[in-house]
Formats: structure tokens, C-alpha cells, sequence
């Protein structure tokens, strides 16, 4: 007697994989931002260092494996409006926050 499979049991769907791996990748980056929140509490850093790195983190997340980070990668109008700044701030932000170290 051979055992045969039957299709969909003991099996997940591809989409239901495909969901539950980007569930899992959502989780880890809220722990992961939560994580860098509770540094910089501690660091007791000043509002604007804070947001430095925030939009550090806005950059490095946009830019592709590999690759040097560009300025222009996050659009100031996106930084604007996650920072609630006007333009000649979010300007000076964005320049900051590339010039700076790595964020934590």
C-alpha cells in the first residue's frame, strides 16, 4: 500500500506564508524602532538629535543593500510630513542625518 498527499493538508498556502513573513518583518522592525527609541532615552538625547536619527533610519531603510546613501533617496516632502518640519529644516535634517554615524 503506497501513502499518497493530499493536497492542502499539512501544507500552507503560499500566500498565507508570504503573509505571515511580512507579519513577522513588520513585528521585528516595530521591535527594532521601539529598541532605538528606548537608546536614545537612555542616551538622553535632545529632541533634535532624535529626530537626526530618525530620519537617518528613513534613509538607510531606503536605500538599496550595497549601495552609499544618497541624500535625495528620501524625498524632503516625505520628511516634512513624518517630522511635521517645514522644508528648510527637513533640508538641514536630511543633511545632518547623512553626515552623522549610523543611528542605533
Amino acid at each position: 500500500m503506497t501513502l499518497e498527499r493530499v493536497p492542502g493538508v499539512g501544507e500552507a498556502h503560499p500566500d498565507a506564508m508570504e503573509s505571515a513573513a511580512a507579519a513577522a518583518r513588520r513585528d521585528a522592525a516595530q521591535v527594532e524602532l521601539r529598541a532605538a527609541q528606548l537608546r536614545e532615552e537612555t542616551a538622553r538625547l535632545t529632541p533634535r538629535e532624535r529626530s537626526e536619527r530618525r530620519v537617518a533610519r528613513m534613509l538607510l531603510t531606503a536605500t538599496p543593500a550595497g549601495q552609499e546613501t544618497q541624500l535625495d533617496i528620501v524625498p524632503l516632502a516625505t520628511i516634512q510630513e513624518e517630522l511635521s518640519l517645514g522644508r528648510t529644516t527637513a533640508s538641514e535634517m536630511r543633511r545632518s542625518a547623512r553626515g552623522g554615524s549610523r543611528p542605533g
